[in-house]
C-alpha cells in the first residue's frame, strides 16, 4: 500500500491560524476520483472548497463542526484500499483544536481544558466513555435563561432591558470569531477599524440651519440619512455581546454632546428612520437644551443604537471617533474645508467588515451629495418619495438608470418595489 497524496489545511488568508470544517462528503476506506469535491471549509473572509487532487482511496483525520490548525493533516490518498482496522488521526490541543496523533477509534479523547474541567470537579472518565471526543463545552451545563443554542448558527433569540430598543441576538460565526481573536493577538486596539470619505458640496445653503441652530451644521441630514441607510446595514446597527452578536430592532441615532462642564454625553433620538427632518432638527434642539440644563433622563442617555459626533463648526479636518459601549459604529463629522468636509466612520470589525462599510459610506456620500449639491428642495420633491421597501434602495441610488420601481400592494409589502428584489422574489 503506497501513499499517493496528503492534504494540509490550508493557509486562505495571513489572518488565520484555524479553519473550521463545515461539511464533509467522504469517509475514510472510499474510492475517490480526481477533482471530487470532499470537503468544505470556513476561513475569516469566504467558504473553501477543497477537491481531490487524483484518484485513490481516501484517509480521513478531520470531523465536521471543528476548527483545524493551518499546515495540520486532512486528508491522505492510497493506491490500494485501506484495512479495515485503520487508525484515525485526531488532535486536540489546549484551545480544543484538532493536532496529529494516533488513537483508536473506539478510545474517548479528551481536549487539555477538559482534562483541567474534570480534575478540578472531580468527574468520573468513565461516564463519558460513550463520547469519542470531549470538550468542555460537554461538561458545562448550559444556561437557560436568555441563553442561545450553540448547536446551531441559525438559533436566535430577543432579549429586553430597561431601554427603549429590543434586541434581535445570534451567534457570531466561528470565522468571525478567528479573526477578532487574531486581531486581539497582534493588537487588542485593532478590532477597532477605521474608514472615511469626502463629502463634496457647492450648495452651501442646503446645509441645515434652521430656526433651532445658530451656526450651520449638516447633522440633521446626516441623522436623517443614516437612519434609513441603517434600515438597510443591519450589522451597523448591533452591538457585540458575550460572544454573540445583538441587533437592534429600532434605530435610535445618539449625538455627542460636551460643553466643556456637563461632561460627554451622547443623548438619542428614538425611532429616528419615522421622523422629518423638522422633527430632527426640533429634537437636536430640544435635547441639547437638556443636556445644558442636566435634564437628560436615562432612556435618553441609554438608547443610542448608533452614535454621530459633530465637529463641524471645530476647524477640523479629520479624526478617529471612538466606538461606544452597546453599539457596533460611530460616525465623526469634521469641518468644511474648500467646499468638502469628511465623515469618518469607526466600526468593530467583530461586527462588519472593511467592504460593508465602505459600500455603507458609498451611499451616504451619494445620498449627502445629492442634498448638498442639488438642493434640498429638488433632492426631497423628486427623490425620495420613490423607496424599495424591501431593500429600502431609492432613486438616487440608481446611478446608471438600469433598476426600476413598480408598485406593489399586497399582505407584505405596500409600496414601490425595485426591479433587483422583484426579480429574486
Amino acid at each position: 500500500m503506497a501513499l499517493i497524496n496528503t492534504i494540509l489545511a490550508p493557509q486562505e488568508s495571513v489572518n488565520d491560524q484555524f479553519l473550521s470544517l463545515i461539511s464533509l462528503f467522504v469517509k475514510t476506506g472510499e474510492f475517490i476520483k480526481s477533482n471530487t469535491l470532499i470537503a468544505e471549509l470556513e476561513t475569516s473572509k469566504a467558504v473553501v472548497e477543497v477537491r481531490a487532487e487524483n484518484d485513490g482511496y481516501i484517509k480521513v483525520f478531520v470531523e465536521v463542526n471543528t476548527d483545524i490548525k493551518i499546515g495540520s493533516k486532512m486528508f491522505e490518498f492510497y493506491d490500494v484500499p485501506l484495512e479495515k482496522d485503520l487508525k484515525s488521526d485526531i488532535i486536540v490541543n489546549e484551545k480544543n483544536e484538532l493536532i496529529s496523533e494516533q488513537v483508536e477509534k473506539t478510545k474517548t479523547v479528551f481536549s487539555i481544558a477538559a482534562l483541567k474541567y474534570i480534575e478540578d470537579n472531580k468527574i468520573n472518565k468513565n461516564d463519558l466513555s460513550a463520547l469519542s471526543f470531549v470538550t468542555t463545552k460537554d461538561l458545562i451545563p448550559k444556561k437557560l435563561i436568555n441563553q442561545v443554542d450553540s448547536s446551531t448558527e441559525k438559533s436566535i433569540v430577543k432579549v429586553k432591558e430597561i431601554n427603549a430598543s429590543e434586541k434581535i441576538v445570534k451567534p457570531i460565526l466561528k470565522s468571525k470569531k478567528r479573526e477578532f481573536e487574531y486581531l486581539y493577538s497582534v493588537n487588542s486596539s485593532s478590532v477597532i477599524s477605521r474608514l472615511a470619505v469626502s463629502i463634496s458640496v457647492s450648495n452651501k445653503e442646503a446645509i441645515s440651519k434652521s430656526q433651532y441652530f445658530i451656526k450651520s451644521t449638516p447633522l440633521p441630514s446626516i441623522v436623517q440619512e443614516v437612519s434609513k441607510l441603517l434600515l438597510k446595514y443591519s450589522n451597523l446597527n448591533s452591538f457585540y455581546l458575550d460572544g454573540q452578536q445583538a441587533f437592534y430592532t429600532k434605530v435610535n441615532i445618539g449625538f455627542a454632546l460636551d460643553d466643556g462642564s456637563n461632561g460627554l454625553k451622547v443623548a438619542s433620538i428614538i425611532d429616528v428612520d419615522s421622523l422629518t427632518l423638522n422633527s430632527i432638527e426640533e429634537n437636536i434642539s430640544d435635547l441639547s437644551l437638556k443636556y445644558s440644563n442636566n435634564q437628560l433622563n436615562i432612556l435618553e442617555l441609554t438608547s443610542a443604537t448608533f452614535t454621530i459626533t459633530d465637529l463641524f463648526n471645530s476647524n477640523i479636518i479629520s479624526f478617529h471617533p471612538l466606538v461606544n459601549n452597546n453599539n457596533s459604529c460611530i460616525l465623526g463629522i469634521s469641518s468644511l474645508h474648500k467646499d468638502e468636509f469628511i465623515i469618518d466612520l469607526s466600526f468593530d470589525h467583530r461586527l462588519t467588515s472593511g467592504k460593508e462599510v465602505s459600500q455603507f459610506l458609498g451611499d451616504l456620500k451619494f445620498r449627502l451629495e445629492a442634498r448638498f449639491n442639488k438642493g434640498l428642495k429638488e433632492y426631497n420633491e423628486s427623490l425620495l418619495d420613490i423607496q424599495c421597501v424591501k431593500c429600502y434602495r431609492d432613486l438616487t441610488e440608481d446611478i446608471d438608470g438600469n433598476i426600476f420601481f413598480q408598485k406593489v400592494i399586497n399582505s407584505k409589502y405596500n409600496g414601490y418595489i425595485c426591479s433587483n428584489c422583484l426579480n429574486g422574489w
